[in-house]
């Protein structure tokens, strides 16, 4: 049996291989401290509301199940493989998709035609379960695409749904036997496979993007109980623990938004977006002794994720530490020559050094490396405005 094809017509599929990876469980002690620590923080927030469970949040209505199923069971269509006919059936609908950064269930995706790629996989996955074709799910790395948010940062990382083959169905006319289709938003060159998902990683993933919404629109109640409710699918989450930090952090909750980093921290793979966070809190509680040996360790992490190094970067802009500002932008570039944006920022914090000809050197590669004609126009429009000797840009 083949691996997942590259359908040239649309932009819809792309080339993938997978393999189901084991799960990491958290051992029971783990489990007790973490609920120890959630059983606090339950108690400094309003009533948890009522959040469906993934299997409503996957249903969709009864008129766009007829309309998929009579789709699908159409007599002509009964020479197609039943994985494909579900990738037609959505391939039919892309062309008019609004490509946002919200996340919707499916019915909404599918009545309204938009949404962001986890809302594709879930919708793909609502219409796979009604079809009885199975799924798997891989999370990757859309590179570069971020979302700044004030103090927070997205980054274009998405789940997409494969569509199997579990059958052994043949293709029409060829007689080949592929394994199954992926489906994605728009995949380009720079997309980067990043691991393999377990289904109650990907069902974690809804509400962990609820609550990062919510987030983003200071709604700490909500926020708080999404991304807890995440962690009853995903309990080794650090991106769920890392949510329920900030809330408890930005309610003033320090102790337990403490306990909730340093806890994550005992356990994540991926420790960087937890160690930032960690030492806001502890520059917020002026304990500049221990954010110091935060920096250095972040100094020291070999991470592969530039968006990483932006967020840093930024942070230490804002807080008038220019020299280490350019230094994690170096390192983004490191990782990502093309991020114009990082570019800009060595630009703005050579700028406050008091560095002009770094600072034209910086800008003038944040113009060449721009390939959006609005970003060489706004950047051109900060190069008149440096070239005036204008103190800021």
């Amino acid at each position: 049996m083949r691996g997942l094809p590259l359908l040239k017509s649309a932009a819809l599929f792309t080339l993938a291989a997978f393999l189901l990876s084991a799960c990491q469980s958290m051992p029971s002690a783990d489990i007790a401290t973490r609920e120890n620590i959630l059983r606090v923080s339950d108690l400094e927030f309003d009533k948890r509301p009522k959040i469906a469970s993934s299997g409503v949040v996957h249903k969709l209505s009864k008129a766009q199940e007829q309309s998929f199923l009579n789709y699908f069971n159409a007599p002509r269509r009964a020479g197609v493989p039943e994985y494909r006919r579900i990738a037609n059936y959505l391939a039919s609908i892309i062309d008019d998709f609004d490509y946002r950064t919200d996340t919707f269930a499916p019915s909404k995706t599918l009545a309204d035609k938009s949404g962001n790629c986890l809302s594709l996989a879930m919708l793909t996955t609502s219409l796979a379960q009604l079809a009885g074709v199975q799924t798997a799910y891989q999370l990757m790395d859309s590179a570069p695409v971020f979302d700044f948010h004030g103090t927070i940062v997205e980054k274009g990382v998405h789940v997409r749904t494969l569509l199997l083959n579990s059958k052994g169905q043949a293709e029409p006319g060829s007689g080949e036997i592929l394994r199954g289709i992926a489906m994605d938003f728009f995949p380009s060159d720079r997309d980067r496979f990043i691991s393999n998902m377990k289904a109650n990683e990907y069902e974690a993933m809804y509400y962990r993007n609820i609550a990062n919404e919510a987030l983003r629109s200071n709604d700490l109640n909500t926020a708080y109980w999404y991304a807890r409710e995440s962690l009853k699918y995903d309990g080794a989450s650090s991106d769920a623990l890392n949510t329920l930090a900030i809330v408890n952090r930005r309610a003033g909750n320090l102790d337990t938004a403490e306990s909730l980093y340093l806890f994550a921290l005992e356990h994540a793979k991926e420790k960087l977006t937890l160690l930032k966070n960690y030492r806001v809190l502890l520059l917020e509680n002026e304990r500049y002794l221990e954010a110091a040996r935060i920096d250095e360790k972040l100094q020291k992490i070999d991470d592969p994720s530039p968006y990483h190094w932006v967020q840093l970067a930024r942070q230490s802009f804002d807080e008038r530490d220019y020299q280490r500002a350019i230094k994690y932008y170096q390192r983004s570039l490191e990782l990502a020559p093309y991020l114009h944006s990082a570019h800009l920022g060595i630009a703005k914090a050579y700028l406050k050094l008091g560095e002009q000809d770094a600072a034209l050197s910086s800008l003038l590669s944040a113009i060449s490396h721009a390939s959006n004609l609005s970003d060489r126009k706004f950047y051109k429009a900060k190069l008149g405005i440096f070239q005036q000797g204008n103190a800021a840009i």
